[in-house]
C-alpha cells in the first residue's frame, strides 16, 4: 500500500496542487476548502504526517524524473549567476535571485510566512440603536 492510498481525496488534491507549484492556501482552496478557511486548512494539512510523507515522495519522484540532484541545480544556478554578472550592464537582480536559490537548496534560507487574521464583530451588528451623546461618549470615545 502506497502512502498516496492513505490520503483522503482532499489530501490527494492538496498534494497534487502543491506539486504543481501552488501555495498552501491555493492548494487548500483547490482541494475544496472555502476561501475563508483555505489558509488555516492549508497550514493544517501541511503539518499532517501522511501529507508530508506523500509530498516528500512526490517531490522525490519529480526529481528522479528530471534526473536532477541538488548539486546539478546548484551548478545550473551558479552558471546563471556568472552569466548575470558578466552581462553588460550586470544583472544584479538576476544574480541575487540565483544566489537566493542556491541558499535555499543548501538549506540556508527557509521560506516561511505566518499570518494572523482576526475577525471581530461590528460594535452594533445590524441593530439600529439611538444613543444619547453621553452614552455614545462612554461607549465609543477613546480611552
Amino acid at each position: 500500500m502506497s502512502v498516496h492510498d492513505l490520503l483522503n481525496p482532499r489530501q490527494r488534491l492538496f498534494v497534487s496542487a502543491l506539486i504543481a507549484g501552488d501555495s498552501l492556501t491555493e492548494a487548500a482552496r483547490k482541494a475544496g476548502y472555502s476561501q475563508r478557511s483555505a489558509a488555516k486548512q492549508g497550514h493544517r494539512l501541511s503539518t499532517n504526517a501522511a501529507v508530508s510523507h506523500a509530498l516528500a515522495q512526490a517531490r522525490a519522484k519529480v526529481a528522479r524524473a528530471a534526473d536532477l540532484q541538488a548539486d546539478d541545480i546548484i551548478a545550473l544556478l551558479h552558471r546563471a549567476y556568472e552569466v548575470a554578472l558578466a552581462a553588460d550592464p550586470p544583472q544584479a537582480h538576476a544574480a541575487a535571485t540565483c544566489a537566493l536559490g542556491m541558499a535555499k537548496i543548501a538549506g540556508l534560507v527557509v521560506d516561511r510566512s505566518v499570518s494572523t487574521v482576526l475577525h471581530k464583530p461590528a460594535p452594533l451588528p445590524g441593530a439600529q440603536l439611538e444613543l444619547s451623546e453621553d452614552e455614545w461618549t462612554r461607549q465609543f470615545a477613546p480611552k
